[in-house]
């Protein structure tokens, strides 16, 4: 295939991308006429209304209730009874909620009750024994770290002798 003939088959190729995009240009300026003269026949064929909109498709639909305080009362009746409803669901756990919590804590209050009374009841002696055998019961109290400390801490290493 020599440098001419390739050259030529480019221009060809060239060629038929142009008249395609020739046709389909044509063929949406086509659609795009059907479009304007179907608009124009369905306006002329409609009475025109001078008090009417053209209506669009983002427009919204407030057709609904033409007696505004009518539908307000709607409003006002279902946001009524959905208050009730809401509250009446809310009574229902609080009742529930208090039965569970009352026995839970009912428990834990008469214990309590009962310690208070029995350490009332201890000697001096006692209570400090008692207080000891609590104190080596509990865990010892962490050391305070300054800022970083426990980042940035001295090893075995670089400690002088």
């Amino acid at each position: 295939m020599t440098i001419e003939e390739r050259d030529r088959q480019e221009m060809l190729a060239l060629e038929a991308e142009k008249e395609q995009a020739q046709k389909k240009e044509q063929r949406r300026q086509e659609t795009v006429d059907i479009v304007v003269s179907e608009i124009k026949r369905s306006l002329e064929n409609q009475p025109i209304d001078s008090n009417a909109m053209i209506a669009t498709p983002d427009m919204v639909d407030d057709t609904d209730i033409e007696n505004d305080e009518e539908a307000f009362m709607q409003w006002k009746l279902r946001e009524l009874k959905r208050l009730k409803r809401d509250r009446e669901e809310s009574d229902k756990y609080a009742v529930v909620l208090d039965l569970i919590f009352s026995k839970i804590f009912s428990k834990r209050f008469e214990l309590e009750r009962i310690e208070t009374e029995r350490r009332r009841n201890l000697t001096d002696a006692e209570r400090k024994a008692e207080d000891e055998k609590i104190k080596e019961k509990q865990k010892p109290e962490k050391e305070k770290h300054v800022f970083m400390q426990k980042y940035f801490h001295k090893g075995a290493f670089y400690q002088v002798f």
